[in-house]
């Protein structure tokens, strides 16, 4: 059974879209302020950290219990980073079983997360990537799809949340990876045309097969 391995897939997808901002360079979210963009650098950094390194993510997920304490208006994000941690703790679980019921929990809270800022682009961005990626017998095929689909209409108005190297991945991921509509895929084209992105067609990028 590879649903532990499954979620550590995803977060390593993760890791590649969001490594590469720096604190001074992540965006503030409504509500956030220059102190918790650097304690949610702080988190993002740790929690990179433990996709190679179980170790530290014990740390990461410290980190972003305390960010959720300090600033409220994140509270919706850090769960959902949260349940990932919990998730890839499957990965390093020896009996299946635990394995099982680490993706669950990992996923529950990742539920609770979205449930908290549902219009939070870097959670429902970190939920949708996280389940496109797990076994089919997971059942979230169709969630990470309708995730995608949510994005799609927010992205618009709420693309600041993301600097602009991550969002070009962002926007990538999602038109290699969604099953959208051609009026999803105009106005994601549309939107990238108009942040003067590289192209979102077909065949820009690595295309992994989800389980899902």
């Amino acid at each position: 059974m590879r649903y532990g391995a499954a979620a550590a897939s995803a977060l390593i997808i993760l890791l590649a879209i969001f490594r590469p901002v720096r604190a001074q360079e992540a965006a503030v979210p409504t509500g956030g302020t220059g102190e918790g963009r650097e304690a949610l650098e702080q988190a993002r950094l740790l929690f990179y950290a433990s996709v190679e390194q179980k170790k530290q993510i014990g740390p990461a997920i410290a980190a972003f219990e305390e960010l959720a304490g300090n600033y409220p208006a994140w509270a919706g994000r850090a769960k959902t980073y949260i349940g990932a941690l919990v998730a890839l703790q499957g990965k390093h679980a020896f009996l299946p079983h635990d394995k099982w019921r680490l993706a669950n929990r990992g996923l529950a809270i990742m539920d609770e997360g979205v449930a908290m800022a549902p219009e939070d682009v870097e959670s429902l961005f970190i939920h949708s990537s996280t389940c496109y990626f797990l076994p089919f017998f997971f059942k979230r095929g169709e969630d990470a799809q309708a995730k995608f689909r949510e994005l799609v209409r927010l992205l618009p108005e709420k693309h600041r949340e993301f600097d602009e190297p991550m969002f070009a991945n962002v926007v990538q991921f999602i038109a290699e990876r969604a099953r959208l509509d051609e009026n999803e895929k105009a106005a994601l084209e549309r939107l990238r045309s108009e942040l003067t992105l590289p192209g979102t067609g077909p065949g820009g990028g690595a295309h992994e097969e989800a389980g899902s």
